[in-house]
């Protein structure tokens, strides 16, 4: 009995000990399918919080799996392709609505990306696709990404598909280009060498096929764009004055030109250029420097021939002024025999021929000196012949020595000086020449009972000569050319006066030549002030005198220098 009840009592036992492990197993059970709920619906948040995500990238997103169905799919892939889902699970209904062209790769099509690239578990970068709707001619440009996703033993997972709309920056990029092309176009047809380069690198950016002309004519080699293009200027030019100054024309920002550059070109013509650099620097700070080549041959040829022209001229009237000297000489000397041999039987009428002959053959006398006197200066031989003298005294009694001239037309001159004396070692001959002249001009252009003012100011080093006259001044657009040869004044006044013009570019030659200076200050219509500035002590060499007058007495000079004053 006890037996029985023994054996009972530990199955029952068992039973409980059963009964408890299965409790157990079923809450374990029961806690891991929580967990795993749990996990689930994490899984699920995440997976649409990703699509969110995804939906809300501006980049189209394909997920395609080994069997090239699509797994997953952004909402911007319907936008960028235009198409619905559906659509896209057939690559027929893509190509019904498309034409699709892969751009910058002749001779591929998509297939051609798609079993070399997509079906190899290759990758594929930056592929871009001109897509255009058949129905609206509509372009697109879209660019295509593919990245495989791949199991540690090789096997195909997903192959993930990026689509970007580049449209917008595609085109924008094509007109730049097609911009770039046509401004190439049109550099490379003007007629004149033209370059670009950046800044500090120096290095060639643009440059069109003139340039490369001028670069090959220089270097003796043939040179194209492409063995320069992106190289520095100081590789192509080493010793270059331009290569040289390009960092002071960047700093300073101003424009320089350049004196001509002489070549010969192929044909072996020489050539002359004249390049001009200027700089440009943009918003950002970056400085670009332009180069432009001048063809200048032709002025140059041109300005060689009229020096040429300039020099037989000179040469022609440096001719004929010794040729008609000596005959003026005599027809002037023996004006003045007749005065001083013959004075009594001159009688009034035969004295009005005489007296115009004299200032006539004076008129020409002075014109051949100053022909003379140029040619000398252009030539470089003019010479000093200084000596020491009293240049207020001197001054003063050339000053009076024209009042006769002046008084006739009822001109009053006054002279005036700061010293009493003032000795001066420079040539008195040219000193004299250039008073005379003043004062021709000065009452050449001065109106009847006006004023001449002769102001000599005596300084340590220095002596200065002022001419001031009350006359019809000078245009301030003439003022630069009034020393030029053969220039004068366009005015009522000044075409009835006479002279061929020479006597200020005379003035000019001689004051060069004494190391002085002279500036002119004149305002039209009330007259005109000549500053001459020159050394109390000459450094010029002494020489001979320049020319031989007709006699060594002033009143020949007077007479000569005053031919030409009504």
């Amino acid at each position: 009995m006890c037996e029985i009840i023994t054996e009972r009592y530990i199955q029952k036992l068992r039973q409980e000990e059963e009964k408890n492990k299965y409790l157990e197993v079923s809450t374990e059970l029961k806690t891991k399918c929580d967990i795993i709920e749990t996990l689930r619906n994490r899984e699920k948040d995440h997976l649409r919080h990703l699509r969110d995500v995804i939906n809300n990238i501006s980049e189209g997103i394909v997920v395609i799996d080994k069997e090239d169905r699509i797994t997953l799919c952004s909402s911007s892939v319907y936008e960028i392709t235009g198409l619905r889902h559906i659509e896209l699970m057939d690559y027929k209904n893509i190509i019904r609505k498309y034409d699709i062209a892969v751009e910058e790769n002749k001779g591929r099509n998509i297939e051609w990306f798609y079993n070399g690239f997509y079906k190899n578990r290759l990758p594929i970068k930056d592929l871009i696709l001109k897509i255009t709707e058949k129905s609206s001619k509509n372009i697109k440009y879209i660019e295509l990404n593919t990245s495989p996703i791949l199991r540690t033993n090789g096997e195909l997972l997903h192959t993930v598909v990026t689509l970007t709309d580049i449209t917008e920056k595609r085109i924008n990029q094509i007109i730049a280009e097609e911009q770039a092309l046509f401004v190439e176009n049109v550099v490379n047809t003007l007629d004149v060498p033209i370059a670009v380069l950046d800044y500090p690198e120096c290095n060639y950016k643009l440059l069109n096929k003139k340039y490369e002309e001028l670069v090959s004519c220089i270097a003796k080699r043939e040179i194209n764009a492409s063995m320069i293009i992106n190289k520095s200027i100081y590789d192509v030019f080493e010793e270059s004055t331009i290569s040289g100054s390009l960092a002071k024309i960047a700093e300073s920002g101003e424009a320089q030109i350049f004196p001509p550059l002489y070549i010969k070109d192929y044909q072996g013509r020489d050539k002359y250029y004249k390049p001009k650099v200027a700089p440009y620097k943009d918003k950002n700070g970056k400085t670009t420097i332009y180069i432009h080549v001048v063809d200048v041959t032709e002025e140059i040829n041109h300005n060689i021939q009229l020096e040429k022209v300039n020099k037989l001229k000179d040469e022609f009237f440096n001719i004929i002024s010794h040729e008609l000297r000596t005959p003026l000489t005599m027809i002037y000397g023996s004006l003045q025999l007749a005065y001083d041999v013959y004075n009594g039987e001159v009688t009034p009428n035969i004295d009005k021929t005489l007296t115009r002959i004299r200032e006539n053959s004076s008129r020409l006398l002075k014109l051949t000196n100053n022909m003379m006197d140029i040619s000398k200066a252009d030539a470089g031989l003019l010479t000093l012949n200084n000596v020491n003298f009293d240049v207020v005294m001197h001054s003063e009694n050339v000053v009076n020595s024209s009042l006769y001239y002046a008084q006739r037309k009822g001109i009053n001159i006054i002279f005036d000086t700061n010293e009493e004396e003032c000795s001066v070692l420079i040539d008195k001959e040219k000193f004299e020449r250039i008073l005379l002249n003043l004062l021709s001009n000065a009452i050449k252009y001065t109106a009847e009972n006006k004023h001449i003012y002769v102001n000599l100011e005596v300084e340590e080093e220095y002596f200065v000569l002022r001419v001031k006259d009350e006359g019809v001044g000078i245009p301030a657009d003439k003022i630069n050319s009034i020393f030029d040869r053969y220039s004068q004044l366009n005015s009522s006044l000044s075409r009835r006066a006479e002279g061929t013009g020479l006597g200020l570019a005379v003035v000019k030659k001689f004051v060069e030549a004494m190391n002085a200076s002279i500036k002119v200050i004149s305002e039209e219509r009330k007259g005109s002030e000549f500053i001459v500035k020159f050394k109390r002590y000459s450094n010029g060499k002494s020489g001979c005198p320049q020319y031989v007058t007709l006699s060594d007495n002033f009143d020949d000079i007077l007479n000569i220098e005053m031919s030409d004053v009504c």
